[in-house]
């Protein structure tokens, strides 16, 4: 359920606002009404989206919200505000929201800008963290970051069990769950440290973490995984026989 904090300084809207999203099924964390309170609720409930109202009643208004939160959380907004001009526009953009929304706005434009928006943001994260890991050396790294959501979470090189490939993703096995990479088995396979090997064209495993192998396929953690005619040579001269 997605963390929503509404910033917004007209009770009703930010109550009828409240309302649309927890039918819609999305967790609102609070209602802001300046930008003391917006800064206040981040570091107490940590949002993941902020639907922030540009004009405020208080020195300080939405744009300046945004550029603190810019500055320092990294957290995406969708800014709504009840003008449209050029001006207040212009000024907003340089800003980098996720969307604008102007109000009043019906439960079907809200729910529609933020589906909309949150995909976009998810497909920028995955193409960036996808050059990241197809061009990063961990031979010399001890730690990748994956895609959790909206959160980059670390996971140590030597953790990971295993990887099997489901076309242009990866699933990262480490202590019995998995994590999903935006990347191709090859690339990713080329720059992994000499304890990994590729047994399958769909699985590469870590041989610290092997405890049996048969003739068609290998042990860890009580997973069977399939060894190919293609990669067994390779991966038994790898390994120390006795």
């Amino acid at each position: 359920m997605q963390k929503i904090l509404i910033v917004e300084d007209e009770l009703i809207i930010a109550e009828n606002t409240k309302i649309i999203l927890s039918k819609n099924n999305y967790e609102v964390i609070g209602i802001a009404k300046n930008y003391n309170q917006v800064f206040d609720i981040i570091v107490q409930k940590k949002p993941e989206l902020i639907l922030l109202d540009i004009h405020l009643n208080d020195k300080k208004n939405g744009i300046d919200v945004a550029n603190e939160l810019n500055k320092n959380f990294k957290i995406p907004f969708i800014y709504t505000t009840s003008y449209s001009d050029t001006n207040t526009l212009d000024e907003a953009k340089i800003t980098s929201p996720l969307n604008y929304l102007v109000k009043p706005f019906t439960e079907e434009q809200l729910i529609s800008i933020i589906k909309i928006s949150t995909f976009n943001l998810i497909k920028n994260i995955e193409v960036k963290d996808s050059i990241e890991v197809t061009k990063s050396n961990f031979k010399n790294e001890e730690f990748i970051f994956v895609k959790e959501k909206l959160d980059l979470i670390k996971i140590k090189i030597s953790d990971i069990k295993w990887i099997r490939s489901d076309g242009n993703y990866l699933e990262v096995y480490c202590n019995e769950k998995f994590k999903l990479i935006r990347a191709t088995i090859s690339s990713f396979y080329e720059s992994l440290p000499e304890n990994f090997i590729r047994i399958h064209n769909s699985y590469i495993i870590n041989m610290n973490f092997l405890e049996v192998i048969q003739s068609s396929y290998v042990i860890i953690n009580n997973n069977k995984i399939p060894i190919s005619k293609n990669y067994k040579a390779d991966f038994l001269k790898k390994i120390n026989v006795l």
